[in-house]
């Protein structure tokens, strides 16, 4: 009876980890799932080796890189809740006035890019996270003009906004160590 309570115990740690209100579950290639939206370990990867400026990622890129990708979905999957929008349009112009601001021209963005891993799609990636959380704060303030009211008011819906999207992403034992992202992760 105990070894086969055992037996289940242990096929159930081997199943993939699911969130009770029906998230995708994960594995180890699709390791973390956000509203059901899975990140994939080859992404993970990735912006790893883009953090760690090539080479081989070692634990730290890949918990920073896994990060990054969790709070991009969050942001994401909050404006299209709020029907924030951001169009290709506006991310594009975005885009160009940064390059024209940090880069002398399109040769050298495009050089920093090759020295850095990066593709075209993951700066645009960024810009619309950055164009999508601008918004987001801007509807959390409000029309409070106090800054002590405004400050409270991003405060408040920072909590709230952490608290509802860990409650969505479900991650591997590898990623759970992310207890700040992970709902699934154990909060020692």
């Amino acid at each position: 009876m105990l070894r086969s309570a055992v037996l289940v115990a242990a096929a159930v740690l081997a199943l993939p980890v699911a969130a009770a209100a029906g998230q995708e579950p994960v594995s180890r290639d699709q390791p973390i799932s956000v509203a059901g939206e899975t990140i994939s370990l080859t992404e993970i990867r990735h912006w790893a080796r883009v953090a760690g400026v090539g080479g081989r990622p070692g634990r730290p890129e890949l918990a920073q890189a896994a990060q990054l990708l969790i709070s991009v979905r969050w942001v994401h999957g909050e404006a299209r809740a709020l029907g924030v929008r951001v169009t290709g349009g506006q991310v594009g112009r975005a885009v160009r006035r940064q390059v024209h601001t940090s880069f002398g021209s399109w040769r050298e963005f495009h050089a920093f890019l090759r020295a850095n891993g990066q593709r075209f799609a993951d700066i645009r990636m960024r810009v619309r996270s950055d164009l999508e959380s601008t918004r987001l704060r801007k509807l959390a303030i409000g029309d409070a003009t106090d800054p002590e009211e405004q400050q409270a008011r991003l405060l408040a819906y920072v909590e709230a906004f952490d608290a509802r999207w860990r409650a969505q992403t479900v991650c591997t034992p590898r990623f759970a160590a992310l207890t700040d992202r992970c709902g699934n992760a154990s909060v020692g």
